[in-house]
């Protein structure tokens, strides 16, 4: 499970996951159907147990698909 080592700090947690709001977008369902890795959502309940202050930022970082 999850231990905190200082208080007042900050956890920057990465995931693979999608956008919930581009998830339904054109591109959103093409990546979705590329990896199922984006399915995946940040565990944010069990962190409300355990911090007051919470907050989600997605971002999109684009990569290059190379041919096998």
């Amino acid at each position: 499970m999850f231990r905190v080592a200082k208080r007042n700090t900050k956890v920057v947690i990465v995931d693979e996951g999608l956008n919930l709001e581009l998830r339904g977008s054109i591109l959103g369902r093409l990546l979705l159907k590329i990896n199922a890795l984006y399915t995946s959502v940040p565990p944010l309940k069990e962190l409300k147990e355990l911090t007051s202050s919470i907050h989600v930022e997605w971002g999109f970082i684009p990569s290059k698909v190379v041919p096998i």
